[in-house]
């Protein structure tokens, strides 16, 4: 018998197949409550096809800002750049803690 493919799998195919560099969410809705859960680190890795270190470029692409923002950010300390020879890049753990960042922004109620 063949495996059901989990919900990251399906998004991600389905993100392919409309020709998405990025999935088109990267939050798992959870049925009984309706509530948007943040992945794990493994599944956002998974989802994202990322290894331990992303490139500059690939990270712009996650966070969805242009080269001068994402520079800004780096700027502010969001982001630290790791040289790789010639490369910068930034690890997968700092992707992953913005990541987290924007979604507790994004299911905070909005401020009055």
């Amino acid at each position: 018998m063949i495996a059901k493919p989990t919900k990251q799998v399906r998004i991600r195919r389905a993100s392919r197949r409309l020709g998405l560099s990025v999935p088109v969410t990267a939050q798992v809705s959870n049925s009984s409550t309706g509530a948007a859960q943040v992945l794990s680190l493994k599944d956002y890795a998974e989802t994202f096809a990322l290894g331990p270190f992303v490139s500059v470029k690939r990270a712009q692409e996650l966070e969805n800002v242009g080269h001068t923002r994402f520079y800004e950010l780096v700027k502010d300390g969001a982001y630290v750049l790791l040289k790789n020879g010639s490369r910068s890049e930034v690890t997968l753990d700092n992707c992953y803690r913005r990541y987290c960042e924007r979604m507790s922004a994004a299911t905070q109620p909005a401020a009055a």
